[in-house]
């Protein structure tokens, strides 16, 4: 008789590791009105009021000592890409 977990998918194994880093390029700042740090469900994020109307919004990085409230300067932050086995990457800013 097999293994009931044999055939299950395993969560949480492994740590996230860094695997690629990228400053934001000049469209991506030029569509940006602001950038400023918020609460958000999982911690804090990025919102971005984009110029064309609405808001967009990435998590920040768990190793950022940005504050709620705190404005983003998008010519200094980074996009950090996250990989961890059996998870799809993710995004981050760092600031």
């Amino acid at each position: 008789m097999a293994n009931v977990f044999d055939g299950l998918t395993s969560y949480g194994q492994g740590a996230w590791t860094v695997t690629g880093s990228r400053n934001f390029n000049d469209a991506e700042v030029a569509a940006v009105q602001s950038a400023m740090v918020v609460t958000s469900n999982f911690g804090k994020s990025v919102q971005f009021t984009m110029k064309t109307g609405g808001t967009k919004f990435i998590p920040l990085s768990t190793q950022s000592g940005k504050n709620v409230g705190d404005s983003i300067d998008l010519k200094v932050a980074k996009l950090i890409t996250l990989h961890k086995v059996g998870s799809n990457d993710i995004i981050r800013v760092e600031a």
